[in-house]
């Protein structure tokens, strides 16, 4: 799955009409360099030594945040250990490290509804597979595109294709700025950027990433639905949320992130394959005028 989603970002890459040849090489030179890391890292921290008592919680975690800190503070002078994980592999979450160009999928997420070993392909490509997707392109959102193939805070980018990127982005701005989470509350779009830009890309990635599993194993209808089909309903099943009211404004005000609802339709309104998939027509709901769509990779 990886590798189809991988081939499916150099396609974009090689194909994209507003990126010219010098920038796209530094782009093809990052994707080449991609590292993932899935299930569990084999290099433990060490948590010896650190006293626990079973009714004082707050002093132990006082006690762990000190113990890391120490263990952070032991690393200067050494050499980095790229072995080492962000997150615990009970965590149900994934990452894009910058500055080691790698992404990361603890254990925790390699269940349903993300992914489910007895389903079929559309429905985990849609779900696992776009989740995938999501960080790939982090490395090529408006924070991870600062970072070059080495990791390094460069801006590898022509000004011509970062005004061209930039112009992209700012309808996804838009776009998101017109969702209204609750009356008279609507998403900060340049909060969410980056976050955005992983979803539309993600599912885009992944969707081609489907249609090359396709051509290998081809797919029938199950439950009614088509593959295509069900290659989005894998990804809207995965971001079902029941929000209470001061929820969604946390969400809304601080978060990265946006609720739920706009990271399934704000993605899908861009995207001809889900016009295709459900037969919608221009001026329908969920077609977005040629004016507004948005699809930067």
């Amino acid at each position: 799955m990886i590798g189809n989603l991988k081939t499916a970002l150099r396609a974009r890459l090689e194909q994209l009409p507003w990126m010219g040849e010098a920038t796209r090489a530094q782009a093809i030179e990052k994707w080449s360099t991609f590292t993932p890391k899935i299930g569990y890292t084999e290099v433990w921290k060490d948590y010896r030594g650190v006293a626990l008592l079973r009714d004082a919680h707050f002093a132990n975690v006082r006690r762990l945040q000190q113990h890391l800190t120490q263990l952070n503070l032991a690393k200067i002078g050494k050499p980095v250990d790229r072995r080492e994980w962000g997150m615990p592999p009970q965590q149900v979450n994934a990452y894009y490290n910058a500055t080691w160009n790698e992404i990361v999928f603890p254990a925790g997420i390699l269940q349903p509804p993300f992914f489910d070993m007895s389903a079929d392909d559309a429905l985990n490509y849609g779900a696992i597979g776009a989740v995938i997707g999501h960080e790939l392109l982090h490395g090529f959102d408006d924070s991870g595109s600062r970072f070059d193939a080495q990791g390094r805070l460069n801006m590898w980018w022509t000004a011509n294709d970062r005004k061209e990127f930039e112009a992209r982005a700012d309808k996804l701005v838009t776009q998101a700025g017109e969702f209204e989470a609750l009356p008279g509350l609507k998403l900060n779009g340049r909060v969410s950027l980056g976050e955005n830009i992983g979803d539309l890309g993600g599912v885009t990635m992944a969707y081609g990433a489907l249609e090359l599993a396709l051509k290998e194993r081809p797919l029938l209808q199950i439950d009614g639905l088509t593959p295509q089909q069900r290659f989005f309903h894998g990804w809207a099943q995965i971001w079902r949320r029941s929000y209470t009211d001061e929820a969604l404004k946390i969400q809304v005000n601080v978060g990265p992130h946006s609720p739920g609802k706009f990271r399934v339709n704000g993605p899908f309104a861009n995207l001809d394959s889900f016009a295709e998939a459900f037969g919608c027509k221009a001026g329908d709901a969920m077609v977005r005028a040629d004016a507004t769509r948005v699809q930067i990779w």
